[in-house]
């Protein structure tokens, strides 16, 4: 019980911090100094159980890590270089202990925390987009909202949302898998409620997207949702039959499309 109620307050925690990260200089010592004790304790406690998650990543990583310490001691300045390895070495982590939780059959702490910081990030981004209606500047980090445009003949411009995470090119990147993996997801709940209540944080997820304005994000979640149309038509068979109905148009499409590059 608390392995799960620690799961979640530290995934929101990392999705409440990120702003402060980025403007206070003491909210980024205390949360290097939390991610680091976290990290470490449990580093200390998968040595004692055996050493890190198998995976056949492992090789791959582990080559990855002596690339960045190599390239961290030839940089110009290795001091700042090993400053910033910080990131990618947690990230890496944060992986491995997700490969724990899911090997150690704890995949629902997973799957409910990242429902948690979902909802989360639903909500404050509802909230930025209601200061913007009423023209807050603390929810909508500006005085200029829809009711200022309505009275004063101010020029419409629709919100750029930020909130949580205080860049809209993170928040998108955010969204973007997610929406569909949300979507993705009610469809394999039974209860119907649990299933609806997915599919309208899939809604507020695309909605939060698409106000980010993310060129990024937009062609993220284009390429998110070929892919998954181009695997279940390959899981069901339909690509091939597909193929061999219509692959002289294809293939007359691809030719004309190659000369059109050429020309």
């Amino acid at each position: 019980m608390m392995l799960r109620y620690f799961t979640i307050f530290f995934t929101v925690y990392l999705c409440l911090i990120t702003p402060y990260y980025l403007n206070l200089f003491p909210a980024r010592l205390i949360h290097h100094g939390v991610v680091t004790l976290v990290l470490l304790i449990w580093l200390i406690a998968r040595a004692r159980r055996g050493g890190l998650p198998v995976t056949p990543l492992n090789g791959a990583l582990l080559l990855t890590v002596i690339v960045w310490f190599a390239s961290t001691l030839v940089s110009l300045d290795p001091r700042m270089a090993l400053e910033h390895l910080w990131f990618p070495i947690t990230h890496l982590l944060f992986f491995l202990i997700i490969v724990d939780y899911f090997q150690r059959g704890r995949e629902k702490l997973v799957w409910e925390a990242l429902l948690f910081s979902i909802a989360l990030v639903v909500i404050v981004a509802g909230a930025q987009v209601i200061g913007w209606l009423v023209g807050s500047p603390l929810l909508a980090g500006t005085p200029i909202g829809w009711l200022d445009v309505a009275s004063n003949g101010v020029p419409f411009t629709p919100p750029r949302v930020f909130f949580p995470f205080g860049v809209s090119t993170w928040l998108a990147a955010f969204a973007a898998p997610l929406t569909l993996i949300t979507f993705v997801w009610s469809f394999g709940v039974r209860e119907a409620i649990g299933a609806w209540t997915l599919r309208v944080l899939a809604l507020g997820l695309l909605i939060t997207l698409l106000l980010t304005a993310s060129r990024g994000g937009y062609l993220a979640l284009i390429a998110a949702g070929g892919m998954f149309v181009l695997i279940r038509l390959i899981s069901t068979g339909t690509l091939i039959s597909l193929w061999r109905r219509y692959r002289l148009i294809v293939i007359g499409v691809t030719l004309a499309g190659i000369g059109a590059a050429l020309l």
